[in-house]
C-alpha cells in the first residue's frame, strides 16, 4: 500500500512517537530530535494533525503531539515506520536465521548488545510475544536454533497481554527494547500493545 504524503522526514517522526510513546513530544522537541527547524516541525506538526494522523494535547501554555491511534491510516503509517533495516552485518545474520522461529511467534524483537557489537557481543538477546497455548512450541524452535548458534540466546518472552500490561504500567525494561530494539515481524502487534496501553500516559 502507498501512503501518500508520508516522507521519509514523516515517517522518522512517527518512529519516535512510536518507540517513545511513554514521553511527551512539542514542536521543540520534535524540531531537536529530528534536526529540523521550529518552523519546519510546525508545519509538519499541523499538517499531520489536520490529515488525522496526529493528535495534539494542551498542557498548561504548551501543545504536545501523539500518534491517533483512533486511525486506521496512522496506525498502518506507524507499523511501515517501524521497519527498519538492521546495520550490523552480523545482525542482519542473526535476524536471518531467527526467521525459523516466525510460525512461533506473532512479534520479535533483537535488541541489545548484538546491535552495536556485532560479533563481539556477549549474548544475543531477543522479546518474543508468544500465547501461552504456543509456548512450547516456540521454545522447542528456540532450542533447535541454540543448538546451532554458538553465542547464547536469551529471550524474553511474553504473551499479547503481558506486553501491553508491560507498556500500561511503564515496564523500563520493556519501554528500553521498544525504544532501542529492532521489530524483525510484528510491528502491526506492537502497535496494537502500544495503542491499548496508551490512556495510561495520557491520565
Amino acid at each position: 500500500m502507498v501512503y501518500n504524503g508520508i516522507t521519509k522526514t514523516r515517517m522518522r517522526l512517527l518512529r519516535l512517537l512510536a518507540r517513545r510513546f511513554s514521553e511527551k513530544f512539542s514542536i521543540n522537541q520534535v524540531a531537536r530530535q529530528l534536526k529540523l527547524s521550529p518552523r519546519g516541525a510546525y508545519k509538519m506538526l499541523k499538517s499531520m494533525e489536520s490529515e488525522g494522523i496526529l493528535e495534539p494535547e494542551k498542557i498548561g501554555n504548551s501543545i504536545f503531539y501523539h500518534i491517533n491511534f483512533n486511525s486506521d491510516f496512522a496506525r498502518k503509517a506507524t507499523e511501515l515506520s517501524l521497519f527498519e533495516e538492521l546495520k550490523s552485518a552480523y545482525a542482519r545474520v542473526q535476524a536471518k536465521d531467527f526467521g525459523m522461529l516466525r510460525n512461533r511467534a506473532s512479534a520479535l524483537i533483537l535488541y541489545g548488545s548484538v546491535l552495536e557489537k556485532g560479533e563481539n557481543a556477549e549474548d544475543i538477546d531477543i522479546m518474543a510475544v508468544v500465547e501461552q497455548e504456543g509456548y512450547a512450541f516456540f521454545r522447542n524452535g528456540l532450542s533447535e536454533l541454540q543448538n546451532k548458534k554458538p553465542k547464547h540466546i536469551h529471550a524474553v518472552v511474553m504473551s499479547k497481554e503481558d506486553l501491553t500490561k508491560n507498556f500500561a504500567k511503564k515496564d523500563a525494561v520493556a519501554l528500553e527494547i521498544l525504544e532501542k530494539g529492532n521489530i524483525l515481524w510484528g510491528q502491526d502487534v506492537v502497535v496494537n500493545a502500544i495503542k491499548d496501553s496508551y490512556g495510561a500516559f495520557r491520565e
